[in-house]
């Protein structure tokens, strides 16, 4: 990740699209009232969820930015009196191990370790042995934890990122990187041979090397020129081995190796900054994106929304009139939509109102008028009316001719 920009980028903006849309809590059912007692634990709960003055869309951002780079997350559960969630903690994915009986995990930074239980499990471990008992250890009980993996086929206990399957083009972006970079240090002197003949000082071809790797390589020795003084017997012959600097010849791989890391996330170029077109100069971003939301942001928040409403809600504060939603993804494309909804005004299809539903505008209030009413360009006529005002253009026209020609005929009088 910290090697790939575009590996990287990708992780980040999924983690954003998913889980920086807001959210909101919805009645399971409908036909029930509100409940304000319900409400507030909720509120209390999700608006400020631990000590550390994380927000939730913060935990919840940097579990998918786990989940895209390592395959799993964790999050802490903390309970206060009453056995009720009083706190979530964000648990970084690389510092903890699940052991071998799936009920338990322990966290290892450096020589300290720290024991947890899955969420839910009903056997009271010590959080600093891992040892189970049927009495609580009190200060010493071990927090929950809940755990989500991207499913990997060859681990029965860990998950693996997208990327694993593109290992290789990661490589070959970093290659293409080093690449470059090295022709920048070595600037100016391209792979070549610098061929002594004729009597030389021993010495001659240690120092002359010493002297380009000293003075005159790097980027900031630019264009120096070099001036050499042969013995009366010396002569000194260059021979480069790359005749010409083939500029972007990489352009082509780079861009293939790019597209294979994209794929693995279902990425949209234009979301991470890349000016992408399609094969007739327009945008593939109405082909795209959908795809994007469909395959990767939905069914991740879909996960998180079940998390939060089934084990943090229902179980871990008993509440259960609500559901917990993330706000929609706004893939809206408003130059495209602005464009349907005047066509649609025009004809007398749309309503001002519509078309501010349309946009997502506030509506017209009814005081002003108007929001409910249907219009129709001026510009539009029945056929009958164009067929007539045609001929009237015609005979005005005809009519006209006939003015100047009798002006110029008195004119020659």
């Amino acid at each position: 990740m910290e090697n790939c920009s575009f590996f990287d980028a990708c992780v980040r903006q999924i983690a954003k699209d998913v889980a920086g849309q807001d959210w909101t809590l919805q009645l399971r059912d409908e036909t029930k009232k509100d409940s304000p007692e319900e409400q507030k634990k909720i509120k209390f709960l999700l608006e400020d969820p631990n000590t550390d003055d994380d927000s939730l869309t913060d935990i919840l951002e940097r579990c998918i930015v786990d989940w895209g780079v390592i395959g799993w997350f964790g999050i802490e559960v903390t309970r206060g009196t009453g056995a009720e969630v009083n706190g979530l903690y964000h648990l970084p994915a690389r510092t903890f191990w699940i052991h071998k009986d799936g009920n338990k995990f322990c966290q290892l930074i450096g020589i300290k370790k720290v024991w947890f239980k899955r969420f839910g499990y009903d056997a009271y471990v010590h959080r600093e042995t891992g040892v189970e008992s049927t009495k609580s250890h009190g200060k010493d009980e071990a927090n929950e934890l809940i755990y989500y993996r991207n499913y990997y086929a060859k681990s029965s206990w860990y998950g693996a990122p997208n990327i694993i399957a593109a290992i290789g083009p990661v490589k070959g972006l970093i290659g293409i990187r080093d690449y470059n970079l090295s022709f920048f240090e070595n600037y100016g002197i391209p792979a070549g041979l610098v061929i002594l003949t004729g009597k030389w000082s021993e010495e001659a071809a240690k120092q002359i090397s010493d002297f380009i790797d000293t003075e005159i390589k790097g980027s900031e020795n630019a264009h120096k020129t070099i001036v050499l003084n042969p013995p009366a017997q010396g002569d000194v012959e260059w021979k480069p081995l790359v005749v010409e600097i083939k500029e972007g010849h990489f352009k082509l791989y780079f861009r293939q190796l790019r597209d294979e890391v994209l794929v693995c996330y279902r990425m949209p170029p234009y979301r991470i900054g890349i000016a992408e077109t399609g094969s007739l100069g327009g945008g593939t971003s109405a082909e795209s994106t959908p795809i994007y939301v469909g395959s990767v942001v939905n069914p991740l928040k879909n996960i998180l929304n079940f998390i939060l409403s089934e084990k943090i809600i229902a179980e871990g504060l008993n509440c259960e009139s609500y559901w917990f939603k993330i706000g929609e993804l706004d893939i809206r494309d408003l130059t495209r939509l602005i464009d349907q909804a005047e066509k649609l005004f025009g004809m007398g299809a749309l309503t001002r109102n519509g078309v501010c539903d349309m946009t997502g505008q506030e509506r017209i209030p009814e005081k002003a008028g108007g929001g409910d009413d249907y219009y129709i360009s001026t510009q539009y006529v029945p056929l009958s009316e164009a067929s007539a005002s045609s001929l009237m253009q015609d005979e005005l026209k005809a009519i006209g001719t006939l003015r100047r020609e009798i002006k110029a005929a008195l004119g020659k009088k």
